[in-house]
């Protein structure tokens, strides 16, 4: 880079929350007005002094529950959550235990073809992992039902990332760009990329034998050199220095089955197989658009390791290599935890407890490329960060993009005839959507994405700890993290596992 170039900086937009009328949502209506109507109510039938105090009572909780922000949510924002959570509670769906024990295996009378049914908590409902053959070895699958999607989980190594100048991580981050314009360009049936960056509890034990040998022998253990050595391996008990990277690849099963059917190929496969092998071609060509001087693919993981790195996920600090896995493997398996409880800020499972957050604001001030790596590599916990990406076709973000103005533009007129301010967020938000209209036309492409951080820790105690360092690493990285009270079960999912999940379908573009 030459000394008088200006590092490139990226900086998002505010988080566009648009409404019905005015900028209030279809439930702050909904409780305004129901509010209103019961005062009108209260009024015709009881005209008195009392009367005009209960209808005026009821219109000040109507707004209240419109408009009164806790923990960043309105209370019309948590009826949805707190009417979930009663009614887990009440079903007993908040407590999972599973029965493997009881279940038995169902297999032929000569042994073969032995499995044992799948059991799986409500927060992974709809999953089940197939292995779909390809030359020598198995791909694993994950056929969620609740999506109609198909996902398939790579394991990807980052080269030399802290020794890199700036501008080739600038570089970097262009093609990472192109690879994802080319995907909301081509009409291919690749629905979402998820990036799951995990920091897994080191082997201590480990940097004990690399020491034993490597160290010289001709050193004597007295020497100050070998009980330098010595003492700073007694203190790094159980760091987290491991780091592995997933990525998600989930397609449409509809679009994948309506590519396959068109493929002479495919005459004599099952519809299953056929789309497996839509997926799988996918697959390949998605991997050849990265460059080599990015990322190191480390390989396609099969059904057994895709199994066996969900379940680590569950208890990170009692985990076997998820790369080493048997030669034959079932045609599905099962990859839930034995025991699970949900509670309103933790979820538990196996031997660990996790918290899970939302990446609800990025950074507003303009950053390097770098900005992430305090979260990333700095915060000292066991933790996994998860960003799920969906590209946008065109002709939809033109849409969005053209409604939201005209929404602004709508809501303006509308606060200048009532005499209401336009606060500087506001005008923002309008400016970006301004700002998307002028990159839309000149070709650029749009993603939706959402971030997902979820930390683990043994004991309440190491979480608070373990949170409190995250938390402190996501301000460093101008990131605003909100716990997702009440919903920790589903968080998991999103924040931990690679299946891709974690946007919903009726959400605005952010």
């Amino acid at each position: 880079m030459s000394p008088d170039r200006e590092p490139k900086t990226y900086r998002f937009g505010p988080l566009e929350r648009r409404g019905v009328i005015g900028g209030f949502r279809r439930g702050q209506i909904l409780c305004i007005g129901a509010a209103s109507v019961g005062a009108v109510v209260i009024v015709n039938l009881t005209p008195t002094a009392g009367g005009f105090m209960s209808a005026l009572l009821l219109v000040g909780v109507g707004v209240a529950l419109a408009i009164v922000p806790i923990s960043g949510r309105t209370l019309e924002e948590w009826a949805p959550v707190l009417g979930a959570w009663l009614r887990a509670t009440a079903t007993g769906a908040r407590r999972y235990r599973a029965a493997a024990s009881e279940n038995g295996v169902t297999s032929s009378l000569d042994g073969s073809c032995a499995r044992t049914p799948i059991e799986l908590p409500s927060c992974l409902a709809g999953c089940e992992i197939a292995a779909a053959a390809t030359g020598d070895r198995d791909v694993g699958v994950l056929h969620d039902s609740s999506l109609s999607a198909l996902t398939v989980v790579v394991a990807v190594t980052a080269r030399a990332v802290g020794l890199l100048p700036t501008s080739e991580h600038e570089a970097r981050l262009g093609r990472w760009g192109q690879v994802l314009a080319s995907l909301a360009r081509g009409g291919t049936p690749i629905r979402r990329l998820q990036i799951l960056q995990r920091a897994l509890p080191a082997d201590a034990d480990g940097l004990w034998r690399h020491f034993l040998e490597a160290r010289d022998p001709e050193v004597p253990l007295e020497s100050q050199l070998e009980l330098s050595y010595t003492s700073l391996l007694e203190q790094a008990q159980q760091v987290t220095q491991d780091h592995e990277i997933l990525l998600a690849i989930q397609v449409d099963e509809s679009r994948t089955l309506a590519r396959a059917g068109r493929d002479t190929r495919a005459g004599n496969l099952s519809k299953r197989e056929q789309s497996h092998q839509a997926l799988l071609r996918e697959v390949r060509t998605l991997l050849t658009r990265f460059e080599p001087v990015d990322v190191e693919i480390a390989g396609v993981l099969s059904a057994e390791q895709y199994a066996a790195a969900i379940r680590s996920a569950y208890d990170p600090f009692r985990r076997a290599d998820p790369y080493e896995g048997p030669e034959r493997v079932p045609s599905s398996l099962s990859f839930g935890p034995t025991a699970a409880d949900t509670e309103w800020s933790i979820y538990r499972s196996e031997g660990a407890v996790h918290r899970t957050y939302w990446v609800a604001q990025w950074p507003r001030l303009a950053v390097g490329p770098l900005f992430m790596a305090p979260l990333l590599l700095g915060a000292d916990a066991v933790h996994s960060v998860s960003l799920v990406i969906e590209p946008i076709p065109a002709a939809r973000s033109r849409r969005a993009v053209e409604a939201a103005i005209t929404s602004d533009e709508a809501d303006e007129e509308l606060r200048e005839r009532r005499g209401f301010r336009t606060t500087a967020r506001r005008r923002r938000q309008q400016s970006a959507a301004l700002d998307r209209e002028e990159e839309l036309a000149s070709g650029h492409e749009e993603v939706r994405f959402a971030g997902y951080v979820t930390v683990t820790a043994r004991t309440m105690g190491e979480l608070d700890d373990a949170c409190e360092r995250v938390e402190h690493a996501a301000q460093q990285s101008y990131l605003e993290l909100v716990p997702l009270w009440g919903e920790q079960d589903s968080g998991f999912v999103h924040g931990a596992l690679p299946l891709a999940r974690g946007l919903n379908a009726s959400r605005a573009l952010l």
